[in-house]
């Protein structure tokens, strides 16, 4: 078996670690709120291991909450190429997207998240906002609703099933959302569009032992192949959504000339 670890340069090897604290306490400022500083961090950890899939996915999302939304997209660029398989990754794709007006592409995305994913109560809220934005209440306030069955306790999906009802002029309805929104814990935004340092899978294909050939990292589990090879971000992040129109005769995607 050899190990593609040992392909990396000893230099970075020794760096890695500390990447893996600047991402952890990262994610601690980011929960107090202190956005700017956790993207210092974040920052300093992909610079010392760029195969870091947490760092440039948690960097993105401090972008996001800036709601800069294409630099983000560059990010999630190179998360994506570490590691084609993560359902936070697709989500932060599709919030991407959904913000930057490609509503069919932001569609396969917070899909391919979900499914990935079925407990990911961030993926039901934006696609009942992806479904306001098509004028469609009726499978907004389904998709709010699965939102909040995933996680009835979650300020963000509580907070969108009170807006599509409100939208529906279902007042009574939103209030008891609403008041039942008030006795929730405060908490930061986005904080389920992060990963941790040592979540699964915690690092990139570099990472992972190469078994010969067998398509799993050595343990008997078969490593997540790309779906699409890959390129510049704006080829990677619209194959997917192509593919998918070019089978529904869905979406109208921008030229990726």
């Amino acid at each position: 078996m050899t190990s593609l670890w040992l392909q990396v340069p000893e230099t970075l090897q020794a760096r890695i670690p500390d990447g893996c604290r600047a991402v952890e306490e990262g994610a601690r400022l980011f929960q107090r709120g202190l956005f700017a500083q956790a993207r210092t961090l974040w920052e300093h950890a992909a610079e010392v291991d760029p195969g870091s899939v947490a760092a440039w996915n948690n960097l993105a999302v401090a972008r996001l909450a800036r709601g800069d939304w294409e630099p983000a997209l560059f990010d999630l660029e190179k998360a994506y190429g570490a590691t084609s398989a993560h359902p936070v990754i697709d989500l932060n794709i599709g919030t991407c997207l959904l913000h930057m007006g490609d509503l069919a592409s932001a569609r396969v995305w917070l899909t391919r998240a979900r499914e990935m994913n079925p407990w990911l109560g961030a993926a039901y809220r934006l696609l009942s906002e992806l479904a306001i934005s098509e004028g469609d209440f009726a499978a907004a306030e389904r998709w709010a609703r699965r939102g909040v069955l995933v996680d009835e306790n979650s300020r963000e999906s509580r907070g969108q099933l009170a807006r599509v009802l409100q939208a529906q002029y279902r007042l009574a309805e939103a209030r008891l959302q609403a008041e039942f929104l008030r006795r929730l814990p405060m908490r930061a935004p986005l904080l389920d569009n992060l990963i941790g340092a040592e979540s699964e899978p915690p690092w990139g294909r570099i990472r992972l032992d190469d078994d010969g050939g067998d398509g799993d990292g050595g343990d008997g589990i078969p490593e997540p192949v790309s779906p699409f090879p890959k390129r510049p971000l704006r080829r990677s992040v619209y194959e997917i959504p192509a593919r998918k129109g070019a089978m529904t005769g869905e979406g109208s995607l921008p030229s990726l000339s």
